[in-house]
This record gives C-alpha cells, sequence and structure tokens, in this order.
C-alpha cells in the first residue's frame, strides 16, 4: 500500500488546489460584482472538482502501489524457482544454460 506521506501528500494538495480556486472565485465574483448565491454556487463547484481530481490522484497513488507489491511478490516467486536469483542471462533464453 501507498506510504502515509504519498496518501498525505495528494490530500494536502487537494485542500491547497480546493482553497485556492474558492479563494479566487469568490475574489473575481466581488471584483465583478457578482450576486453571492452565484459566487457560493461557483464555490461549491470548484471544492467539487478539487475533491474529484484528489481522489483520482489518490486512485493512481494506491494503484502504482499495489502494481510496485505485486511485482515484488512476482519476483519474490521468480527467485525461489531460480536459487535465489533475480536475474537472467541470455544463456538461460536460448538454451545454452546448464542445468
Amino acid at each position: 500500500m501507498p506510504s502515509m506521506d504519498e496518501e498525505r501528500e495528494v490530500l494536502k494538495t487537494g485542500v491547497f488546489l480546493a482553497v485556492l480556486s474558492s479563494a479566487l472565485l469568490v475574489a473575481v465574483g466581488l471584483f465583478w460584482g457578482f450576486p453571492w448565491q452565484v459566487s457560493l454556487l461557483l464555490v461549491v463547484v470548484s471544492f467539487a472538482i478539487a475533491g474529484l481530481i484528489s481522489g483520482m490522484t489518490l486512485a493512481g497513488v494506491r494503484s502504482a502501489a499495489r502494481r510496485k507489491a505485486l511485482t515484488h511478490g512476482a519476483l519474490v516467486m521468480w527467485a525461489s524457482h531460480n536459487e535465489g536469483r533475480f536475474g537472467t542471462t541470455v544463456a538461460e533464453f536460448t538454451g545454452d544454460a546448464p542445468s
């Protein structure tokens, strides 16, 4: 599984994105004189988009961690079947390797 640091970094980035986009939308709304209802709606939408981006990024981090764990398991299995060696040589693929 991904480390807590990776997950925490993704979540901190998502919060930063939500706060920054909301502040920008409120500033633009005040500058252009939008009604407060429109500004509130835009803030809610920006938080939803930031949450969606964070969720997708977190899923990618978890997927990468899962692939890494599966790869490690495959390498351990390979090593257990090949006298503890992780690597291969060209001779093993051509059939010239001693048995």
